[in-house]
């Protein structure tokens, strides 16, 4: 038991380190621009509140959409699914996709709002589907019998009985877009800097790191504020096939989806167009076979470490304040961790990788507790507890119960964070001198308008990380028949 505590505690310092690290490394500095700091912040508050609002409209709209086909069983999960790829995906993806379908794209507030917007609508709208489902229950079916309209059901029903989902999933959106990095550092512009793309600028352009810390310390406290506001991922639970006729359009949820697929199609348009510059890649061939084994490397490994730490995770967790720590926990930024690490040891070398590791290893290990372990956990708690009693001690209980039930769902949370890791660029480009995998090559190309080149070196990227993501599907299978006919 005593054990437990150690590596809990150890965990949560694992988690914390940036935050730590950053009251560790203050320092005066006589050089701090205010009005800059202020300005980036307007921006940031701009971008988010816009990003959140536009998508909480969206989101509702298609969520109306999304209770047409709740009696289609067999498919629901993977309609569900379909709106959901602009999560799952790397922003990489949707940049390049969004620039290809719009020309000229708008760079800055706009553009970047747009990419927000089409990424976070889905969730938005599985969230509020499952809502709507959970606490409306069978008001649908009463109000088409009582004849109310479907202006007058949203007005006086929805919106009053989704009130408080309406403000949790708005603040969540606004949190990852507050904290977004990615998206600005691309197509933000000299009018898009937020506080993410200021830290980076101090580091990599002023070289001022006293001020990226100040920033990024200002930065935690205000995503600290937000996250009592934004929901805590709770999880609904259908109660069954419901009437909601009222509500629901089919013709929404076309409507939506024609808009996908035309993004989709945009993006295989891209590389189509990119053949015709695909010889220009003979000039990169150094870089291009370095980024490769860049990207092999670091996706690899990300994805070991994750493995470990959820299996770690099922052998140490149990519901005390490590649960709640874990449950309550919201990764930090990206360029904050990526400063973290930067602050400390070597930047030079093999060191670069390790660090990127890590850094990634934090900010997708909150991703993966939530991505359905804390439920696993959390059910074979009563597996556990009945061990005990029969006088099991806690090896033979993680042996012959958890891990056998867990290991197939662990290496599939592991090769979902390996595939995004592949598409990953942005703490790379903090703690990194130069472009060492294929996402970082592919940001320069974008950064540059070479869209032709950016759209094919992408689909290397996603083939690569479709093969690395089955390559943790394969062995986690393998992995867990040997375990359980070892039983």
């Amino acid at each position: 038991m005593r054990n437990k505590k150690i590596v809990q505690i150890g965990i949560i310092f694992f988690l914390l380190y940036p935050f730590l690290i950053l009251l560790f490394k203050l320092s005066s500095t006589t050089k701090f621009d205010f009005e800059e700091l202020f300005w980036a912040l307007k921006n940031t508050t701009i971008q988010a509140f816009l990003s959140a609002l536009v998508s909480l409209v969206f989101g509702f709209i298609l969520t109306m959409g999304l209770l047409s086909y709740q009696s289609l069983t067999k498919y629901r999960a993977s309609f569900d699914l379909f709106f959901l790829l602009p999560n799952f995906i790397p922003s990489l993806f949707i940049v390049i996709g969004l620039m290809n379908l719009i020309d000229p794209f708008p760079l800055g507030l706009i553009g970047i709002v747009l990419a927000h917007v089409f990424i976070n609508t889905g969730l938005v709208a599985i969230y509020l589907k499952d809502a709507v489902q959970l606490k409306l229950g069978h008001c649908g079916e009463l109000a088409l019998v009582l004849g109310v309209s479907r202006f007058k059901f949203i007005r006086q029903v929805v919106i009053p009985q989704l009130k408080q989902d309406f403000v949790e999933v708005f603040f969540y959106v606004f949190s990852i877009c507050f904290s977004s990095f990615a998206i600005p550092l691309i197509i933000g512009g000299g009018r898009g800097t937020n506080l993410e793309v200021l830290i980076f600028e101090k580091i990599r352009i002023s070289m001022d790191w006293s001020s990226a810390v100040w920033i990024a310390l200002i930065q935690s406290f205000i995503l600290f504020g937000i996250s009592f506001l934004s929901f805590r991922h709770k999880k609904y639970q259908s109660t069954g096939t419901l009437n909601f006729s009222i509500l629901s359009s089919k013709y929404i949820v076309y409507a939506f989806a024609v808009g996908y697929l035309i993004f989709f199609a945009s993006f295989f348009k891209g590389i189509f167009e990119g053949l015709n510059f695909i010889n220009d890649f003979y000039l990169f061939k150094d870089e291009l076979f370095t980024g490769m084994l860049g990207t092999l490397m670091l996706s690899v490994a990300v994805g070991m470490f994750i493995l470990l730490y959820l299996i770690l995770l099922s052998y140490v967790w149990s519901q005390n304040f490590f649960a709640k720590f874990l449950l309550g926990y919201i990764a930090p930024s990206s360029a904050l961790t990526a400063l973290a690490f930067l602050l400390i040891g070597s930047n030079e070398g093999f060191y670069v990788y390790i660090k990127v590791i890590l850094a990634l290893v934090l900010v997708y290990s909150s991703l993966a507790y939530r991505f359905g372990w804390n439920s696993i956990l959390h059910d074979l708690q009563v597996q556990k507890e009945r061990a005990i009693i029969f006088g099991a001690s806690d090896k033979l209980i993680f042996k012959k119960i958890v891990l056998p039930l867990v290991i197939k769902r662990a290496f599939f949370i592991s090769g979902l964070c390996a595939f995004w890791t592949s598409g990953e660029f942005a703490i790379s480009k903090i703690i990194g001198q130069s472009d060492f995998t294929l996402a970082m090559i592919a940001e320069t190309f974008i950064s540059q308008y070479r869209l032709g080149l950016a759209s094919i070196l992408t689909v290397g990227l996603l083939i690569l990380g479709i093969l690395i993501f089955y390559l943790f599907i394969g062995v986690g299978s393998v992995v867990s028949k040997k375990i359980k006919n070892s039983i």
